[in-house]
């Protein structure tokens, strides 16, 4: 719906010309000097800058606005929202993290007293886990005006919560010369700031709206750095002009490179600018909102043109945002990068913004390349410190971590190569070091391993790293990274499957969860292993469990390709994972979570199930015949709603409990019972399924 909707300014299609070198391949170099941002000088140049990106545009195989993306969607903005006994827990395992101290959104966080804040559909739930055999619900909080909340972060040194909530509304204010409000599709990204200084009242504090997609939040002790992506709207006197339209067709048609070609995109960039000149530069800003919570709010901040940031080559135009504000809404500052920047890593440090060259620069024959752009975040305002670029793509976060200094990535490259009529394919790790002038400057690399194959995961500890390919078989890599301008990979291990996540279970192990395979290729089984990785030149396959779940079952688990579903208890060498499959029969069907022995020594072993079906047919089936649901109660699909999220692991009074939370109910367990209850909470506000009516 996003992508068929969404307007762009670039229009729905072709790719922005520009001044690219071309290689003696045939292949577009970025180049990357003209991508350094520099703040823009003033609202006229921001405008001049719009209208230079939609003349390329146009002039490069743009096509014309999509017509018809628009939708009628309920206002915004919302109404004002409505707004026990302590005890002490040895220890819970938090959000699986992908750097320490850098906190993500999830869904579930416990504090260190064993209370739980659980998103429960347009509610938050607050409960009890401590002790584990009196779990219960304490506190909850209303968000039903909220949109959809994605996740929430807790900032338990302050005693804060922050909620992150997806919104799809028309836009807010009235836009000169824009397609008239209440018709425009927008997407908007709301904080909630919640008090839990008193868990069992949870206090609506304030609210910041944000337009555009939301991207990623991390929280770094008490503040929360938000990342959006803003694409303005087309200005209508642009999209319905009948002239310009005339302008781009004849120009298409002219023939590239000639005289004829070069004066029509001289008359089309002097339509465009005519057409701008009525047009707020203001309508080209994301705008933002803040309000107490109860009461509504006010007229959009004022969009700062010098607060956004430029590049020297016109691309798409687009603006990815980075807004720092505390935990309690105070302080709030934004900078704005033009760029179509979709992938974000954050160090305690820093927040990179990663953008492949595949279709949003200059033509198809641009090289896979990625540009990164650093951004300071602290205390106050994020500011922009530098660029760099490249080879290959980098498509998860999990490629980039960045130690004492240093920014190392991992690519994959696939990509033919005119020059040998052959494609190639093949995978670089590259360090990079800013070097106080602007720029991200590459000080070493190991370049073109594993031909033929392409990343699918990786993970960086200290100055080690390891990264795991697929063709058919799954080779991991381990790095020495001590001397980031000496990178130097060491040893290889190669598996059948491919495994799509690596956890350390300490220095010298990793686990890892996949998908298991032959020398033919996947099964698709689920696929558990241990790797002992102390020696980097000899890494070596420890262990390995492809859990048994019935014959011709094949079982899907979020935490095959989300690492927030993965969790491991150290403590008690525990690994829980959600799980859901459909047996032979509705009596087979299973939705709940698995549980598994970690020993570097002993192996890997099923230690059983925690099934969260019961809670989601108590939800959602208690009188199928009654509720016009035979059917879809008989046949198992009520499953789907019980969505099991992840586990959290914990010690109370010297003993070990694991927790396990789905959108239906949480159930403890002790660690040596993993498939008996000690305690369940059913969490009583079910989602809407399309078989439920």
């Amino acid at each position: 719906m996003l992508a068929a909707v969404l307007l762009f300014v670039a229009g729905c299609g072709g790719g922005s010309g520009g001044d690219s070198a071309t290689t003696e391949a045939g292949l577009r170099d970025t180049p990357r000097g003209k991508l350094a941002q520099q703040p823009a000088a003033s609202c006229a140049a921001l405008k001049d800058y719009v209208a230079e990106s939609l003349t390329t545009l146009y002039t490069n195989g743009g096509g014309l606005p999509c017509a018809d993306c628009l939708v009628t969607l309920a206002g915004f903005p919302p109404a004002a929202a409505a707004r026990t006994e302590e005890t002490t827990a040895d220890y819970f395992t938090g959000t699986n993290n992908q750097e320490a101290g850098v906190d993500e959104l999830d869904r579930i966080e416990v504090d260190r007293a064993g209370r739980f804040y659980v998103l429960d559909g347009r509610h938050l739930v607050v409960a009890q886990g401590s002790p584990a055999s009196a779990l219960a619900e304490i506190g909850h909080l209303e968000l039903t005006d909220a949109g959809d909340p994605v996740g929430l972060t807790l900032d338990e040194d302050n005693s804060r919560l922050v909620i992150a909530v997806n919104r799809i509304a028309p836009s807010p204010v009235a836009r000169s010369g824009f397609i008239a409000p209440g018709h425009l599709y927008e997407p908007v990204t709301e904080l909630l700031f919640v008090d839990v200084s008193e868990p069992s009242d949870p206090v609506l504090s304030g609210r910041l709206a944000v337009e555009g997609h939301h991207l990623a939040l991390r929280r770094v002790g008490g503040r929360v750095h938000l990342v959006t992506h803003f694409n303005p709207a087309m200005p209508a006197s642009i999209r319905e002009d009948a002239p310009l339209q005339a302008l781009h067709e004849q120009y298409l048609a002219a023939p590239a490179g000639t005289a004829a070609a070069t004066a029509l995109a001289e008359d089309i960039e002097a339509r465009i600018v005519g057409l701008l000149a009525d047009v707020p530069v203001g309508n080209f800003l994301p705008e933002r909102w803040q309000a107490s919570a109860d009461e509504p709010y006010e007229a959009a901040a004022a969009g700062d043109c010098t607060g956004v940031a430029l590049p020297d080559v016109p691309m798409r135009f687009a603006l990815t945002s980075v807004t720092s504000v505390d935990t309690d809404g105070g302080g709030n500052a934004t900078l704005s990068l033009t760029n179509n920047a979709w992938q974000v890593y954050a160090s305690s440090d820093h927040v990179y913004l990663t953008q492949t060259s595949g279709g949003w620069w200059w033509d198809e024959r641009q090289r896979q390349q990625t540009v990164l752009y650093r951004i300071a975040i602290g205390e106050g305002a994020p500011v922009f410190r530098s660029h760099g670029m490249v080879d290959g793509w980098a498509e998860s976060a999990f490629q980039l971590s960045e130690h004492e200094g240093f920014l190392r990535v991992a690519t994959s490259r696939n990509e033919f190569d005119p020059a040998a009529d052959a494609w190639v394919q093949d995978n670089h790790l590259h360090v990079l070091e800013d070097d106080g002038a602007g720029n991200l400057v590459t000080v070493g690399a190991v370049t073109g391993y594993a031909p033929g194959e392409r990343i699918f995961s990786a993970r960086f500890m200290g100055d080690r790293g390891f990264v795991v390919t697929f063709r058919q078989i799954d080779p991991l890599f381990a790095f020495d990274l001590s001397d980031p301008r000496d990178p130097r990979l060491l040893g290889e291990v190669e598996i059948p499957g491919v495994s799509t996540y690596l956890h350390p279970i300490d220095e010298s192990h990793l686990l890892t969860i996949g998908i298991n395979g032959d020398d033919t290729g996947l099964d698709w089984q689920m696929r558990l292993q241990i790797f002992d990785v102390q020696d980097l030149t000899r890494p070596r396959l420890l262990h390995a469990l492809v859990p048994d779940f019935g014959a011709g079952t094949y079982a899907w688990s979020l935490a095959v390709y989300d690492h927030l579903a993965f969790n491991y208890f150290p403590a008690a060498g525990l690994l829980t994972i959600p799980v859901q499959y459909w047996g032979e029969s509705p009596d087979s069907h299973f939705s709940g979570f698995a549980s598994f022995g970690v020993s570097t020594q002993d192996g890997l072993t099923d230690l059983g199930r925690m099934d969260h079906g019961d809670l989601a047919r108590a939800a959602y089936c208690p009188d199928p015949a009654t509720a016009g649901l035979t059917i879809a109660c008989d046949e198992g699909h009520y499953l789907e709603s019980a969505t099991p999220r992840r586990a959290v692991g914990g010690v109370i009074d010297g003993e070990q409990y694991v927790f396990t939370v789905s959108d239906v109910g949480i159930k403890v367990a002790r660690v040596e019972r993993v498939d008996e209850a000690v305690a369940v909470l059913p969490l009583e506000y079910p989602n809407i399924y399309w078989w439920w009516f």
